[in-house]
């Protein structure tokens, strides 16, 4: 899974970070923040903590990654009466 970069919304700031699966790393301090918004979808913060370099913030979502669950449902195609022709 690869970063991807996204906004981050905390009360009235908005601010720049990368995110990969249910991990974001952002340039300021948010380890007072409950809940966030990640490019609109709102979030519960597990953990929040420095980096290595105590350069960026770490912060760990409780939620989980943004990535859509699978329904098991074929998006177009397929074999629809289970007939396996």
């Amino acid at each position: 899974m690869s970063w991807k970069s996204v906004t981050i919304s905390h009360g009235k700031t908005s601010k720049a970070g990368m995110m990969r699966g249910d991990e974001i790393v952002v340039g300021s301090d948010l380890s007072n923040a409950k809940t966030l918004k990640v490019d609109g979808k709102t979030f519960t913060v597990e953990s929040c903590a420095p980096d290595d370099r105590e350069e960026n913030w770490v912060l760990k979502l409780l939620n989980g990654s943004t990535k859509e669950k699978s329904n098991d449902e074929p998006d177009e195609g397929g074999d629809t009466d289970n007939t396996g022709e």
